[in-house]
């Protein structure tokens, strides 16, 4: 084990506040930590491990933060974050924080697709620097005005420039959240202080706590629910924390359980594509499990996407031979635009499940249960957060109440306001009630929330409307086959037509996996489909939502 140094400046925080509540000031969460010299985080990578102490951090960020002043950055700054290593992508976050500079958190452009997102976003911000510990696929001019982080630190530089947290205002922007990528352009999730203090507020569980609660994520802390779920919520409640490389889950999920197993965490997360990674994984490497023991964890948080209820039950089935608590995976709905949280479900509590009718899924109809085997299985995604109101609404922004199908709407001092976009800072669409769309379709019942797609992903076949999320669980369901659906116009009859994209199977020739495909869509819910096309894999956000977008460019 190695300790991540720091020039020790512990001196310079003896007037800073220090303790368990809640912050007055979002960098209160991290200055109140200054003299924490026992919890902290522990960075793993195949190297080995790194550990770092909140105090350390606390110290780290704010020599990082004069070296950013040094070099220009000032108070209102864009600090884009193109930083692959979590132990400099921490203290850079919080060093932004410290001297009042935006941090713009963004999947590291190792693309030329990730790059020209990049480009674009850039191009919307003024005053901004870019941080980035890795050559990317960087045009010239983004070259021009990149600052390798390795360079902030000033220890063994003699007497450093350590600067105070500067002044904010409760509307000063602290964070800009860029949208993960499912949709083609670029929106800027726009969030200050008061709503960021809000929304961890919003994080902290109703009931208290049964144990002494550590954290441990390897979804990148560029989205949402590992920066400000896991990382910045286990300083608030100082709880300590296991920060995983995504690419380590990704090129051998088993090591997720095995930093389980060796770390002891009581809260971590998943997610649909990664709970199917999982299990393929699992049946080919069983040897690789011997010993594994997950007994610690109290909760598997899953989110970003509706959640499988039958690859859940598959998932804790499989993990419980190895000690995992049962009902330990635990729903909830979260959005950048909420800073994070709208609802989640109890914990301890086992999945709720309801079964609807596909083709009855339209806004304003009431919700009608039926069997298992006559419907789709929607789980609950639980009760809304502190502070969130949650409604269900028609096209015309009119509550629906309870029991009926309609669009999300959410309010309440932890939504954000304004979002940047390729028009500049525009307001949100809020109704005259101060509610917000959130492009979600949903339904409560008895006072939980379900969420059965995307009002953009509604395909409309024979008088029906079908969700793409919805047909491609069934299809991979029924046919083995990862895919992806896409409702398009049909040049031909001028109507929508369904188009699926099929991930390639070593043994499955494609012409008999489009067979199976069109004969199962057609069996189950009499869908033609126009046309199945084939590719190595499907392209995906870091957090593993599909981006029908860029298939839908090349139909």
């Amino acid at each position: 084990m190695t300790a991540y140094s720091s020039t020790n400046h512990a001196s310079n925080f003896k007037n800073f506040r220090s303790g368990g509540e809640m912050s007055e000031r979002f960098i209160d969460t991290l200055i109140k930590r200054a003299h924490e010299e026992t919890e902290g985080i522990t960075f793993l990578d195949p190297a080995g491990e790194t550990t770092l102490t909140y105090g350390a951090l606390c110290r780290t960020a704010q020599e990082w933060a004069g070296s950013l002043m040094n070099r220009g950055v000032r108070q209102g700054s864009h600090v884009v974050l193109q930083i692959v290593d979590n132990k400099a992508l921490v203290p850079a976050f919080w060093a932004a924080l410290w001297i009042g500079a935006i941090p713009v958190p963004m999947p590291p452009a190792l693309s030329p697709e990730d790059n020209a997102k990049l480009v674009r976003v850039i191009g919307l911000l003024d005053n901004s620097v870019v941080l980035s510990d890795h050559a990317g696929a960087f045009t010239p001019e983004i070259q021009q005005i990149t600052i390798d982080p390795a360079s902030l630190s000033q220890a063994g530089s003699g007497e450093a420039f350590l600067p105070d947290p500067a002044d904010v205002s409760a509307e000063d922007t602290r964070i800009i959240q860029f949208s993960s990528g499912s949709t083609g352009s670029p929106k800027g999730i726009i969030v200050t202080e008061s709503v960021i203090v809000r929304g961890l507020e919003a994080i902290v569980p109703r009931r208290p706590a049964k144990v002494k609660n550590s954290m441990l994520t390897w979804l990148p802390l560029t989205h949402n629910l590992s920066l400000l779920g896991f990382h910045v919520y286990a300083i608030l409640q100082n709880y300590s924390q296991v920060l995983m490389p995504t690419a380590s889950f990704v090129a051998n999920p088993l090591s997720w359980l095995r930093a389980i197993n060796n770390y002891r965490p009581t809260v971590t997360a998943c997610v649909n594509f990664a709970f199917r990674h999982l299990l393929r994984y699992i049946t080919t490497h069983q040897s690789e499990l011997e010993g594994i023991d997950l007994s610690s964890v109290h909760k598997i948080l899953c989110g970003s996407e509706p959640i499988d209820p039958e690859l859940a039950t598959k998932v804790q089935s499989e993990l419980h031979k190895y000690g995992l608590r049962p009902n330990a995976i635990n729903a909830g709905y979260g959005l950048s635009e909420a800073c994070l949280l709208v609802s989640v479900s109890d914990i301890y509590e086992p999945l709720h499940v309801i079964y609807l009718n596909r083709s009855e899924l339209l806004p304003g109809n009431k919700l009608a249960e039926v069997g298992p085997t006559d419907g789709s299985p929607f789980v609950s995604v639980g009760h809304e957060a502190p502070g969130i109101t949650v409604s269900i609404r028609d096209d015309e922004g009119q509550d629906l109440g309870n029991e009926v199908i309609g669009e999300i709407y959410i309010s309440g001092p932890s939504v954000t306001s304004k979002v940047l976009t390729d028009n500049g800072v525009q307001d949100q669409p809020f109704t005259n009630d101060g509610a917000l769309a959130t492009g979600d379709i949903g339904v409560l019942h008895k006072d939980e929330l379900y969420v059965v797609g995307r009002r953009k992903d509604i395909i409309f076949i024979g008088g029906k409307n079908y969700y793409s999320n919805d047909l491609e669980s069934l299809l991979e369901k029924n046919t083995g086959i990862q895919c992806a659906v896409l409702g398009a116009m049909d040049p031909k009859t001028k109507t929508e037509a369904v188009y699926v994209f099929g991930v390639r199977q070593e043994g499955l020739a494609e012409k008999a996996g489009t067979a199976r495909l069109k004969q199962t869509a057609m069996q189950q819910l009499a869908i033609p489909i126009h046309h199945v096309a084939w590719v190595d894999k499907l392209p995906t956000t870091p957090n593993g939502k599909i981006c029908r977008h860029r298939l839908e460019a090349t139909i």
